[in-house]
């Protein structure tokens, strides 16, 4: 038997970072257990912490809380309960701010501020081993990690298709001591590349006897992981100060001190090389420059009487930019500056606002023109290796 009191809110909190891995059964629910492991901070202390473990067969999260008045009359070494009735219980009693007790025995018990909640316990919750082979991994800031993945992950698929667009790349690359993130639908793709980061040693397997650093002159590693997944998991750091990535040939970690997210990689048929060939291959013909909220409330305007998402972008002079809806009535012109060639293009006006929401509303926009049925490139700053490329369509297409 197992007993110990924990603040509601606090375990709120860790449930919530567990529940991207919470295991969903097809049967009666036996099998939607997570593990608590109860042990002490360290070997010598006298504070005890509650260790939580979901892994859902995709990802893998572990999270820690304190926990007090710990009482223990057998050595149960593990604790296997269902997730998703104590993620739930844990928001029921923060809700009420309780402090609340957990009682184990032939089943779970939860009390606080009056109430009582009888969990099930169910079978050993299954859990991802170490790859046998080596790890490279990066330490970079909480605010540039933040940063770095909401950008790199904005264009994701939602549907699953024949090419893994639902997923996205991350890729370390060790000798030129950077990462990058790209994604994409189809329609428009991101890109984004921080090199403020700390890179380590690769992690050597047990029986190495390899002692030096050999992470300078490692080749590239790469995650091809699911883009909702990544996306929740950016979730759970926050806050932190500190981040370090890895990747391995099995998954992508994301780790800040007590916190763990370990994502399985996916075996598809990503297209991260034809993408990056096109971002590397796209040379600036000319560009033109206005403020954020300017671009946003011209496409606002055009929204108003489009029949269907089709928008042409061309020059109107020499100072100012023509947005234009199908219908040729509805349009709408910005002031900007510009220079070099202006191309026209014709695009699905969703994709461009959506590609337009992860960048700053206080700094202008920069849009680029590459080539004749070239998707065209958003950035914030000139040479900025940070961008989005928005893919034209046909001129006569219009929305389904």
């Amino acid at each position: 038997m197992y007993q110990f009191k924990m603040n509601s809110k606090d375990l709120a909190e860790a449930m919530k970072k567990a529940s991207i891995a919470l295991p969903v059964s097809k049967g009666k629910g036996e099998n939607e257990c997570i593990r608590l492991v109860i042990n002490k901070k360290s070997k010598d202390a006298e504070d005890y912490r509650a260790v939580i473990l979901a892994f859902n067969g995709k990802v893998q999260t572990i999270g820690a809380l304190n926990i007090e008045e710990v009482i223990t009359e057998t050595d149960i070494p593990e604790i296997n309960v269902n997730g998703r009735q104590l993620l739930a219980s844990a928001n029921a009693f923060a809700a009420m701010n309780a402090a609340i007790e957990l009682k184990i025995d032939s089943e779970a018990v939860v009390t606080g501020a009056g109430s009582r909640v009888a969990l099930k316990l169910g079978k050993s919750v299954m859990a991802l081993k170490a790859s046998e082979t080596v790890m490279q991994e990066v330490e970079i800031s909480g605010e540039e990690f933040t940063q770095f993945m909401n950008f790199g992950i904005s264009c994701f698929g939602t549907e699953k298709g024949m090419h893994g667009i639902h997923c996205v790349a991350v890729r370390i690359d060790a000798s030129a001591n950077r990462i990058f993130a790209v994604s994409t639908n189809g329609y428009r793709c991101a890109y984004a590349e921080t090199t403020n980061i700390k890179m380590y040693s690769l992690k050597k397997p047990q029986n190495s006897q390899e002692d030096e650093d050999t992470s300078a002159g490692a080749p590239a590693i790469t995650a091809i992981v699911e883009g909702k997944i990544l996306k929740s998991a950016i979730q759970n750091f926050l806050g932190k100060k500190k981040v370090y990535l890895g990747i391995d040939d099995k998954m992508l970690r994301i780790r800040s001190g007590t916190d763990v997210v370990m994502i399985l990689q996916q075996e598809v048929d990503y297209p991260l090389e034809p993408m990056l060939k096109l971002i590397e291959g796209n040379k600036s013909l000319g560009r033109w420059k206005a403020p954020y909220i300017k671009v946003l409330q011209s496409l606002s305007v055009c929204e108003i009487a489009m029949d269907s998402m089709w928008l042409e972008i061309c020059k109107e002079d020499d100072n100012h930019i023509l947005f234009r809806g199908k219908d040729g009535v509805t349009k709408t012109s910005i002031f900007c500056a510009m220079e070099g060639e202006i191309q026209r293009v014709v695009l699905d006006e969703s994709h461009l606002k959506n590609a337009l929401s992860v960048f700053s509303k206080e700094q202008d926009i920069i849009v680029e023109s590459v080539g004749e049925r070239r998707p065209f490139v958003i950035r914030q700053k000139e040479d900025d290796p940070n961008m989005i490329l928005v893919f034209p369509i046909a001129d006569d297409e219009e929305e389904e």
